[in-house]
């Protein structure tokens, strides 16, 4: 298959801002540059040179997620960008260069790992606090990381919680989100969903198709903010109309 039958097939890649990260100054940034296809993930990371007035490129055939400045004790130092990709790889990316890391016991590291779609990333404390799906909030860098998502009950028919990184203030109070969607497995028809018979009839099947559908319009998406740090998050009351929609 040549790339014109390929594009025909999938789809033309298109490049797509997807995030971006400005350091102290106004004068230096970075943006992740993506158009990832299921089959064929590619995202570009731009990194903007203040002194030569240009972008230096690095490509990964990953869909990466989120990027961030990695915090300096210099003031006048180039400033360095930490991304993630959507499987669990870290890409570090500064004036020396590019370097990557993967997440212990993610997809990044093995395609029989638990399906985590990871969405931010922050530093912290000369590591880095990750967030994703399947309840995933943690602190750590190499192989050394630790849970430290709050205390949030997942109750039926409520899918694990997903975890996002809002960013941090200048007091240093980190803003993360938790949310709570219908789990689809609940709302579809299915062999072995307590509703479903073999010997149904197709009339029958479309009904329970359709009322199952609109029980899941009564179950709202859940969002809960907390601020803090690791090991200190507090809850705040969000608007009914923000905390359930």
């Amino acid at each position: 298959m040549d790339d014109d039958d390929f594009e025909e097939l999938h789809g033309k890649w298109e490049p797509t801002l997807c995030h971006a990260a400005m350091a102290d100054n106004d004068s230096q940034f970075a943006v992740l540059v993506g158009g990832p296809r299921s089959d064929d993930p590619y995202s570009i990371i731009l990194v903007r040179d203040a002194v030569e007035q240009t972008f230096s490129r690095s490509d990964v055939r990953r869909e990466l997620r989120d990027i961030r400045v990695i915090p300096s004790l210099k003031d006048d130092a180039v400033p360095s960008y930490v991304t993630i990709s959507l499987q669990g790889d870290i890409y570090v990316v500064g004036p020396d260069g590019s370097q990557h890391f993967i997440i212990p016991g993610t997809p990044a590291e093995s395609e029989i790992a638990s399906e985590i779609d990871f969405r931010s990333i922050l530093p912290y404390d000369n590591r880095w606090l990750v967030a994703g799906s399947g309840n995933f909030l943690k602190l750590g860098k190499g192989e050394s990381w630790e849970e430290v998502s709050p205390s949030l009950t997942t109750e039926y028919p409520y899918s694990e919680t997903e975890w996002a990184i809002l960013g941090e203030n200048i007091k240093g109070d980190i803003f993360i989100v938790a949310i709570q969607r219908p789990n689809q497995r609940y709302f579809n028809l299915y062999p072995g969903h307590p509703l479903y018979r073999s010997d149904m009839a197709g009339d029958e099947r479309f009904k329970l198709k359709k009322r199952l559908r609109a029980q899941k319009g009564t179950h709202p998406v859940l969002t809960t903010l907390y601020t803090g740090a690791p090991g200190n998050w507090k809850r705040q009351e969000l608007p009914e109309r923000i905390a359930r929609t």
